[in-house]
C-alpha cells in the first residue's frame, strides 16, 4: 500500500512523518490519501491513451480558446513590437521575449491545471504564478539548454544523436514539476526524469505525434503569411505572430495532460489533490 502527501501529491512510505519532497508534515494529516482509500468518481481522473490525449487536448483548447490564446500571444506581441524597431532595441526586446515566452509556458501548465479543477482559466492568475516561479523556470530552462547543446556538438561522433533526443525525453516534464509541484530546477529535472522512467517510447512517441500536429498546422499559416509578405512586410509582421500564436497552446495542453496522465497511472493523481495544489499555489500568487 502507497499514500501521497497532500501537499505536494507526492508518494511517501507509511511510516513517514514529512514529505521529503516538499517538507510537509504528515504526521497530524489525517487526509493523506493511499491506494486503498475510496476515491469519489467525480475525483477521478481517467486514464487515457494517445487518441483520447489529443482529443482532450484540443476540448480543453476550444472550451477554453481565449485565455489560452492570450496567454500565447503575449511573447507573440513584443516579438511583433522588436520587428519594427532599431537594431540594439530590437535585440533587447528579442531577450525579454525570450523570458516572456518561458512566463506563457509556465501559466499554458497552470492554466491547464485550473481548467481541470475548476473549469475556469484566470489569465492574470495564471502569470502571476509563473512569474512567482519565473527564476526556476529560467533556471531550469538554462541547465537543459546547456545539456543539449552539449549533445548536440556530440552529434559529430554520432552518440549525441540518441543522447539529445534522451535528454529532450527525460527532461521534458521539468516545467510541470516546476508549476505544479513546486519544486526547484534541479529537483524539477530529477522528477521529471522519475516519472519518465519506464515511459520513455510512450512518451517519446506522444511527443512526435503532438510535435507534427503542431507542424501541420503551422504549415498552412506559414502559406498565409509568405503569401502576404509578396503584397505588403509589415502587415505580415503584424499577422503572422497572431496566427502562429494559435498553435502554441496544443503542445502546452498535450504535454501537461501527459504529465498528469503519468502521475495518475502510477500514483493515482486525482483531482482532489490538483485542487489542493492549486489553491495553496493561488494563495502565493494572489500576494504578489
Amino acid at each position: 500500500m502507497r499514500r501521497f502527501c497532500p501537499n505536494c501529491g507526492q508518494p511517501v512510505s507509511i511510516e513517514a512523518s514529512f514529505c521529503r519532497s516538499c517538507g510537509s508534515t504528515l504526521a497530524d494529516q489525517p487526509e493523506v490519501q493511499s491506494e486503498t482509500d475510496a476515491v469519489d468518481d467525480a475525483e477521478r481522473i481517467p486514464e487515457r491513451d494517445l487518441g483520447q490525449l489529443v482529443s482532450e487536448t484540443f476540448t480543453l483548447y476550444r472550451n477554453h480558446l481565449w485565455p489560452f490564446v492570450i496567454i500565447a500571444m503575449a511573447p507573440q506581441l513584443v516579438s511583433m513590437v522588436a520587428s519594427f524597431t532599431p537594431l540594439a532595441l530590437s535585440m533587447a526586446l528579442t531577450v525579454v521575449a525570450l523570458v516572456v515566452s518561458i512566463l506563457a509556458n509556465g501559466a499554458s501548465i497552470h492554466a491547464v491545471a485550473q481548467a481541470m479543477s475548476t473549469s475556469k482559466v484566470d489569465v492574470e492568475l495564471c502569470f502571476k504564478q509563473a512569474i512567482l516561479k519565473s527564476a526556476n523556470l529560467i533556471v531550469g530552462l538554462i541547465i537543459v539548454m546547456a545539456a543539449l547543446v552539449g549533445a548536440a556538438i556530440l552529434i559529430i561522433i554520432v552518440v549525441g544523436i540518441p543522447l539529445l533526443f534522451y535528454l529532450l525525453v527525460i527532461w521534458i516534464f521539468f516545467a510541470q514539476a516546476v508549476m505544479l509541484e513546486g519544486d526547484t530546477p534541479i529537483s524539477a529535472l530529477g522528477r521529471s526524469r522519475f516519472l519518465v522512467r519506464g515511459n520513455w517510447w510512450r512518451v517519446f512517441g506522444i511527443g512526435i505525434v503532438y510535435a507534427l500536429i503542431a507542424i501541420g498546422m503551422a504549415i498552412p499559416i506559414g502559406i498565409v503569411v509568405g503569401i502576404l509578405t509578396l503584397f505588403s512586410s509589415p502587415a505580415a509582421l503584424l499577422i503572422g505572430p497572431v496566427l502562429f500564436a494559435f498553435i502554441f497552446p496544443v503542445p502546452y495542453i498535450g504535454l501537461t495532460l501527459l504529465y498528469m496522465d503519468i502521475r495518475v497511472r502510477n500514483e493515482g493523481y486525482t483531482l482532489r489533490t490538483l485542487a489542493d495544489q492549486l489553491r495553496r499555489a493561488s494563495a502565493e500568487a494572489r500576494r504578489i
